[in-house]
């Protein structure tokens, strides 16, 4: 980290002071710094200057702050403020004091007890709900993308590989797949789009790690694991830990199940399950799919008997007839015309096979609540045989949202020539309330509400609102307005004159001379301490005398009182001093008497 200590000290945009390193990754660097706007901690998550010109780095920087940008939610790390401009490219997060799940982990023997998997897969499944309900998939899913806090709140961090609504695809390189032990098949084969379904099968994975000790599937390359992914079955956990309850074998199997339909349709359902668990350790679930593959495995049993009782029958009405010649010829002929038929009937199914992609398929609907309906999603919804109709909601925040679908997620349907699918899409309204943007950070106002409106920006310095904030908008916050409508937002270019006064800030709290000096344009230089009868905390003197005129982001030092020093305790035996009655005549001559 020594590398980087050059930053501390520094002020990124006259507004954040770098204090420590705290993390450093392979793309970048995480700061523990002070907002001195807002008065508070901050973590500063800076790209690598190597890597700022790496377009595949800079693409999963930007998606990250975009994707944290949509979210607000307990379970999901803040994002407060975002810089790309310039060689310095950063994101200004919420400051967290905790440790990694990993970290965590590895403190408690490298396993956790069930309740403990329970309690922490609980919050994770509501943050992943709350990501998945607008529309964002996290596809990184693991410890080290998961914080602890001291209190026990979990906080999943890192969408730098996150999918977004607006983006249906990612070029997985070796950077963005990251740790290939918790990625889902469908991410390693990159076959089919990663959904709400890929987040949980990592969840599935975590929870293995977390309540077995061991990881499902190792290998010695990332590609033997991602191929293992794909193909094995892992060891059943109560195999591990026989102590486990089986309910929460049950959750992770299914979370781990290799085609996506038999998992759980969404955060939400897995959560039920791990609620249902908790309150009661003794409860055993069923996977839907297995309903319907034992239904089909009966049939095909009761087919079978059916056809072995009618093959006897058959050759005992043979052996009564005794070699009769004609019953033989007939029994050919009756066979040939089966096959004749037989073959009809399989060509013409083939014919609407191909033409029909096996309609006679069962297929279990998937979720799409939460994506954005496009000319894209309608084809390939019409591709896997369904016949949309789309339906117009006066609910939702994002234009052309899905809002509802009709079945819902989860339901088996049948391939037949009336598979259909409603969605319900959230159109606009004619009118709607222009929300407040001021004090708002403009780049992310622009994120979030493009699909509502169209912006058109003016640059205007301004002394109270810092540089790329929203100071007003155009209608006025609170007025009616029509989707889509231009919307003029007046953001801030700051205030930088040229001069300033230095303003008088001694005989009050150091905390209160620091915001005067910022309302003036000066930043706050050194702070040394000394003691002092002034109470503790007071500015005792400031380097430039007040009333200087000064060039704007002057640094001015102060001296800060520790309050009175802290007496000495008295010797507690001094010996006598004895004078001599011939010093005492001395000092008394000398004093000219």
């Amino acid at each position: 980290m020594d590398a980087f200590d050059k930053y501390i000290g520094r002020v990124f945009d006259k507004r954040y002071r770098i204090e420590k390193v705290i993390g450093v990754g392979g793309m970048a660097i995480v700061f523990k710094a002070e907002d001195i706007l807002m008065n508070r901690t901050v973590a500063i998550k800076m790209l690598k200057n190597d890597m700022s010109e790496d377009s595949e780095a800079l693409r999963r920087f930007i998606n990250e702050s975009k994707a944290v940008a949509m979210l607000s939610h307990e379970n999901i790390v803040n994002i407060y403020d975002v810089s790309v401009k310039g060689n310095t490219k950063y994101i200004v997060m919420e400051y967290i004091e905790g440790i990694t799940l990993k970290s965590f982990l590895k403190r408690k023997g490298g396993t956790l007890s069930w309740r403990e998997t329970l309690n922490i897969t609980e919050q994770i499944l509501r943050a992943l709900e709350h990501a998945h309900s607008k529309g964002v998939i996290h596809r990184d899913i693991k410890p080290q993308n998961i914080m602890l806090l001291k209190n026990g709140l979990i906080k999943v961090a890192d969408f730098g590989i996150a999918k977004l609504p607006d983006n249906d695809s990612f070029t997985l390189t070796d950077k963005a797949i990251g740790t290939v032990n918790y990625i889902s098949p469908e991410q390693a084969t990159n076959e089919g789009p990663a959904d709400e379904r890929s987040d949980l099968y990592s969840v599935g994975v975590l929870m293995y790690e977390l309540s077995c000790g061991q990881l499902p599937f190792t290998g010695d390359t990332p590609v033997a694991v991602a191929y293992k992914h794909v193909n094995d079955i892992p060891k059943h956990p109560r195999e591990i830990k026989p102590e486990m309850p089986e309910g929460l074998d049950q959750i992770i199997m299914r979370a781990m199940e290799k085609s996506p339909e038999r998992r759980f349709p969404s955060a939400k359902q897995m959560l039920s399950h791990i609620n249902a668990l908790k309150e009661n350790p003794a409860i055993k679930f069923r996977n839907p799919a297995d309903e319907v593959d034992e239904k089909a495995a009966k049939r095909a049993e009761k087919a079978k008997k059916k056809k072995e009782k009618e093959k006897k029958k058959k050759k005992k009405e043979v052996r009564e007839r005794g070699g009769l010649v004609m019953p033989i010829l007939m029994g050919v002929l009756f066979a040939l015309l089966i096959v004749v038929i037989v073959i009809g009937v399989l060509t013409v199914r083939n014919i609407f096979d191909k033409t029909d992609n096996v309609r006679n398929k069962s297929i279990t609907v998937k979720t799409y609540v939460g994506e954005i309906y496009t000319s894209e999603l309608k084809a390939e919804l019409e591709q896997i045989g369904y016949t949309v109709i789309e339906k117009q909601s006066s609910r939702g925040r994002i234009l052309n949202e899905i809002v509802e679908q009709d079945p819902p997620a989860g339901t088996t349907k049948l391939r037949t020539a009336d598979l259909t699918i409603t969605l319900f899409v959230f159109k606009g309204t004619d009118k709607m309330i222009l929300p407040d943007f001021a004090y708002k950070y403009f780049n992310s106002v622009k994120s979030e509400y493009a699909a509502q409106f169209e912006f058109k920006s003016v640059r205007e310095e301004d002394q109270h609102v810092p540089a790329d904030y929203v100071i007003r908008t155009d209608p006025a916050a609170g007025s009616e307005v029509e989707p889509n409508q231009v919307i003029t937002v007046y953001v801030s270019k700051g205030f930088t004159p040229s001069k300033t006064t230095v303003p008088y800030i001694c005989e009050i709290s150091a905390q209160a001379a620091r915001q005067i000096l910022l309302e003036n344009g000066l930043t706050l230089g050194n702070v040394s301490y000394e003691e002092s009868d002034t109470p503790a905390g007071t500015v005792l003197e400031q380097s430039i005398i007040a009333h200087t005129e000064v060039a704007v982001n002057t640094e001015v030092d102060i001296v800060i009182s520790k309050g009175p020093p802290e007496t000495e305790p008295p010797e507690t035996e001094t010996e006598p001093v004895e004078t001599l009655p011939e010093e005492t005549e001395e000092l008394t001559s000398a004093d000219g008497k």
